[in-house]
């Protein structure tokens, strides 16, 4: 329950330093993010890649997902247990996001006891479900979706600039049976 109440509770001042945490690593999953592009005559390609780690932890009581940047990702295994000490919360409102830097530690500890159903739920979170969509009702859905059709039209590939970062973009058109 540490773990519940640490992310979706108000801490008391801006200040807070969250007491240590035990936690079992339930599931990992590598999630490559590109921060850097290469653009030239044939199109875009990736220049530099991070290799974090998306993970499941759970405490017992309850699941939650972290996100495990490259230089920290070496230190956990899928299965273990551990203590978190010194980690910090980040975001404005609840559900808070665990923010681990270089003053935190990280302890093994005994082995939690893991339910079928915290399993299946640490599961979903790291491969959320995606169903089949049709594409007339995309625009309403909230969750990630799956459409497949014909592509009919295929935009250039254009440079798109967020702050000082530059991302390429193209818009597919597809067309689903005769709609």
């Amino acid at each position: 329950m540490a773990l519940h109440s640490l992310i979706w509770t108000k801490p008391p001042t801006p200040y807070f330093r969250p007491s240590p945490i035990q936690f079992c690593m339930v599931m990992v999953a590598e999630q490559p993010r590109v921060v850097a592009w290469e653009f030239d005559a044939s199109g875009a390609r990736p220049a530099s890649t991070k290799h974090n780690v998306l993970a499941a932890i759970l405490d017992g009581q309850s699941v939650a997902k972290v996100t495990i940047y490259e230089e920290f990702s070496s230190k956990f295994q899928e299965g273990r247990s551990y203590v978190l000490k010194g980690h910090s919360l980040r975001g404005q409102s609840p559900p808070y996001i665990i923010n681990i830097s270089r003053e935190t530690m990280f302890f093994r500890s005994a082995p939690i006891q893991m339910s079928e159903a915290l399993t299946k739920q640490a599961e979903d979170l790291i491969r959320p479900i995606s169903l089949l969509t049709p594409l007339r009702s995309c625009s309403e859905a909230r969750d990630l979706v799956t459409v497949e059709g014909e592509v009919i039209e295929l935009s250039s590939l254009k440079k798109i600039t967020k702050g000082k970062d530059v991302f390429p973009m193209r818009n597919i058109k597809l067309q689903q049976g005769d709609t």
